[in-house]
């Protein structure tokens, strides 16, 4: 279970964002500092800017940003170091879990038959490198990473790169095994 704190002044706003994280059942919203996995804030249109310190606040909890305001606040929010940026009225229910699920520092259980070299290879697919960049972060050779990855979509029973994300990530099932 993942722990949501919500940050958000206004009580329509915080009832409604409530409302939208309890329908996934992986999610847990709190009214105060529990170690959260994740904080989610409003940005208002006004001349506070007291939120720019929320994430430094916040460290090492990642912070998402709720706001009606338009992209000069949102590449201040990006500066501030806020996560994740939703603009109120261009998000949907779904939108709104999948972001909350995806910035929590939870790490999803590695699959028991994925060993730690492939568990790092999967780290590292998992944050968008690619097959040349994993190699020289890992000190491989591209043909071994390669060979790494196939063994991971085999045993993950992935079909490619994104379908293999979804499922570590925990947001798409693993295939069943095909019987012969």
């Amino acid at each position: 279970m993942r722990t949501v704190l919500l940050a958000v002044d206004h009580i329509v706003a915080r009832t409604g964002l409530r409302h939208l994280l309890s329908s996934c059942d992986r999610l847990q919203v709190v009214e105060e500092w529990q170690d959260p996995d994740v904080v989610v804030i409003e940005i208002d249109h006004g001349p506070d800017r007291s939120w720019e310190r929320v994430p430094t606040v916040c460290a090492p909890v990642p912070v998402l940003a709720v706001t009606h305001a338009g992209p000069g606040v949102l590449s201040r929010a990006a500066q501030a170091g806020i996560a994740a940026v939703l603009t109120h009225g261009c998000f949907t229910e779904a939108d709104l879990v999948n972001a909350v699920l995806n910035l929590t520092s939870y790490a999803p259980p590695a699959p028991a038959d994925l060993c730690p070299r492939e568990i790092e290879t999967m780290e590292l697919i998992a944050r968008g490198l690619s097959n040349d960049e994993i190699a020289d972060l890992l000190h491989l050779r591209v043909k071994t990473v390669k060979n790494r990855i196939n063994s991971i979509f085999s045993k993950l029973h992935a079909r490619h790169r994104a379908e293999a994300v979804a499922i570590w990530l925990g947001v798409h099932e693993s295939a069943p095994e095909k019987v012969a």
